[in-house]
Formats: structure tokens, sequence, C-alpha cells
């Protein structure tokens, strides 16, 4: 967070006298950190990336009987969502196509005496095994960025995650036997994309009919074709939904 962080922002919130619940969102819920969250004004945290099982799991800890009916079925819709929007189908290529060597980089970082890069990389491999779905590797990876952290190098952890990443990486080779076809790769700028969503949803919320001249912005933006279509027949209201749907399926 720019100018403070979650922990200041949490106590001026309080401070001004809200009482509902504050969840933390962080890329590092170790144990240690979790009780200094729940002693700093936060009532649970999610840590990323986010497992629909957990964010579910909050969700029912916090929201009244009644809404929680509505949201029983969310870690399926969104699933779902992934599956038929193509989301998870880019992200399984593009891991694939894009990191089979990150163990050796993670590795090259350590013997170059930097693990602050050595540990960057080790978080980015977990998230990426998250969405995924990779729960073996992103445990893995998990264990060598707690481990670097804490400024530790125990050759077998790496010797076990590279092995792990040639078996997703085999897997998903498997499961899409046209993966060097270079035409299914679609790049994208994320800071540029994220600049777009701010302003598509600020439109959209506000009913501005200039969300129309944001479209061809929008086809530069992966698996956005049902969110454009919902702008083109001016239901802001559908678009406001898929918009978010996609923000959480593309991180953004």
């Amino acid at each position: 967070m720019p100018k403070m962080n979650g922990m200041e922002a949490t106590e001026i919130i309080r401070n001004m006298g809200y009482k509902r619940p504050i969840v933390a969102l962080t890329a590092n819920a170790l144990v240690g950190q979790a009780e200094a969250l729940m002693h700093n004004g936060f009532d649970g945290f999610l840590s990323k990336p986010i497992q629909t099982v957990h964010l579910n799991a909050v969700l029912h800890k916090f929201i009244n009987a009644r809404e929680i009916t509505a949201q029983h079925n969310m870690d399926e819709y969104f699933d779902s969502f992934m599956a038929e929007s193509g989301i998870h189908d880019k992200l399984c290529r593009d891991f694939a196509q894009k990191h089979t060597d990150a163990v050796d980089k993670i590795v090259a970082a350590i013997q170059a005496n930097d693990l602050t890069t050595a540990h960057r990389r080790a978080h980015t491999l977990k998230g990426l095994a998250g969405l995924i779905s990779e729960t073996k590797l992103s445990s893995l990876a998990q264990e060598a960025e707690n481990m670097l952290a804490e400024g530790k190098v125990v050759e077998d952890i790496f010797i076990a995650l590279d092995d792990e990443l040639g078996h997703v990486i085999d897997k998903i080779k498997v499961q899409y036997p046209t993966l060097n076809d270079e035409s299914l790769v679609i790049d994208f700028d994320i800071i540029q994309a994220s600049n777009i969503f701010d302003n598509l949803k600020n439109m959209l919320e506000t009913k501005n009919a200039n969300a129309l001249d944001m479209i061809d912005d929008l086809k530069k933006i992966p698996h956005t074709a049902k969110l454009i279509n919902h702008i083109n027949n001016v239901d802001f209201v559908d678009a406001l939904k898929e918009l978010a749907l996609l923000r959480h399926g593309l991180e953004i």
C-alpha cells in the first residue's frame, strides 16, 4: 500500500469508530504474522494467492445467515467461470511456457548470494502454482520461501521443488498438446490493464456512457469479450459483475 501499511490503515479506521470486521489480504500469512494481525485490529486474514475455499470460509464467518445463503455456491461459481472463460487454460499454458526454469533461477540467485531475489522468486512461484491449482508445488515453494526468509538454504528442498515443477510442466504439456503454438500466448500489460479497469469501474458505477469509449482498450486485455458485449448493450450492472470476476481471475 502506498504511504502506509495495512496495520496503520486499520488503526486509523478503528479510531474512527468502525467496529465491523476487517480482513487482511497478505502475501505472507505466516503463523507469527497472523497473530500480529489479530492483535492489531484485524478480525481475520487471507493469504495470496486467494483460494476460493478460504475466501468462502471467511465470508461464512463474518456474513449473516441470510447473506450466506446467497454466497454458498461462490466457489463452484468462480471455478465454473475460470473454466468457461478460458482463464485457467491460459494460466496453465503461460506457466508451462514461461516458468520451466523457475527453480534454476532461484538456485542461481542463491549461488550469487542474493537471498532477497531468491526469496522473491520462490514467492512468485508459490503464487503462480496456486493460481493453476498445483497445491503440492505451491506448498514446496512456500517451504522454500519460508526457509529463505530465515536465511537458510537446504538443498533437498530445491531438489524436491525442481522435481515437482518438472512433473507439473509435463502434465500441462500432455493436457495442452498445442502448447508450442505461439498464437495461443496472450501477453498484456498488467499495470495498464489495472488502470483501464479502474477507469471503467468508475464509469460503470456512475452509468457513464463514456464506458463505450473504453472498448478498444478492453480488446487488448484477454477474456474481455463478455464484458465488451455487456457494455455494447449498455448493461452496466452485468458489466460491473463481469468486471469483478475478470479482476479476480486475472489477479488485477
